[in-house]
């Protein structure tokens, strides 16, 4: 017998009528140049999460919410460190929107005068009411939040766990991507000689894969590619330290080294995340 929540009961609702925009953030491009993962893929009005979901959230970090001002800020400016302290939300906005390879020998004002101005003239003329509409506008657009997937975990974030690789300085790492999505996140770190834990893309010879949930169930294993390799990034091409794997919440994976398996893991789960239904495991009375 199997029970379904209506859209009454599900404690999700709100929050996935909330999904504003995805972001699977890359920082390496694809062969044309592109940053497909940091392109908009949905958007909706809703701004701001349900009580339940932002209670529960403070410990378990139940979503991945950010305003867009600020995670835009964050991308332009791990990207150049040129830009001065006062520059606008619009220049931080399109500067992290660019084509990194081809902006990249140009200075800032060089940036500024021959993309980011002409950006703007356009943005003032699609507007129709002036320079302080437009303004007003974009600032109310970047006072939206956006769901954030990919996004290297900050410094201190409770929320990391991690699983050491035995015989080997490497652990995987897993943090919380798209809570509407059920989307976990996942990278490789090794630990260097004075006990730091430094990210690293994926080392050779080592593979992710969706593995059963037991063995007597459905035996195939599919590979899981991170998310650059699946945007069609040579590995080769990679920024050091960037590449990440989404994977789901709960799901299983093995771990493969030259093609054999070193462990099966399961990836965390978040309260509520399965359509708002627990799942409950059995314990002694």
């Amino acid at each position: 017998m199997s029970t379904h929540s209506s859209d009454e009961d599900d404690p999700l609702k709100e929050y996935k009528d909330i999904t504003t925009v995805r972001r699977a953030v890359l920082d390496t491009p694809d062969d044309a140049g592109r940053y497909p993962g940091l392109r908009a893929q949905a958007s909706v009005a809703s701004l701001s999460p349900s009580p339940t979901l932002t209670k529960v959230g403070k410990s378990l970090r139940m979503s991945t919410l950010v305003k867009q001002r600020v995670f835009w800020a964050r991308i332009a400016r791990g990207r150049r460190s040129d830009i001065p302290e006062d520059a606008d939300i619009f220049i931080l906005y399109t500067i992290a929107n660019a084509d990194r390879e081809e902006w990249a020998d140009k200075t800032y004002e060089q940036v500024k005068a021959e993309l980011v101005d002409p950006e703007w003239q356009i943005h003032v003329e699609e507007s129709g009411d002036g320079e302080e509409d437009a303004r007003r506008r974009f600032n109310e657009f970047m006072d939206t939040e956006i769901e954030v997937t990919g996004e290297k975990p900050l410094p201190g974030d409770p929320n990391v766990k991690y699983i050491p690789i035995p015989n080997s300085n490497y652990l995987l790492r897993f943090w919380p991507g798209s809570l509407a999505s059920a989307e976990y996140c996942m990278d490789f770190v090794e630990t260097q000689p004075n006990g730091e834990r430094t990210a690293v893309n994926a080392p050779e010879g080592y593979a992710i894969r969706a593995a059963p949930m037991a063995p007597w169930m459905a035996t195939v294993c599919t590979e899981i590619k991170s998310i650059e390799r699946a945007y069609g990034v040579a590995p080769e091409r990679i920024k050091p330290g960037e590449e990440k794997f989404i994977l789901r919440d709960g799901m299983v994976c093995q771990l493969v080294r030259g093609g054999e398996v070193l462990f099966n893991f399961e990836v965390p789960s978040r309260p509520g995340v399965f359509g708002g239904v627990d799942i409950l495991r059995p314990t002694r009375a």
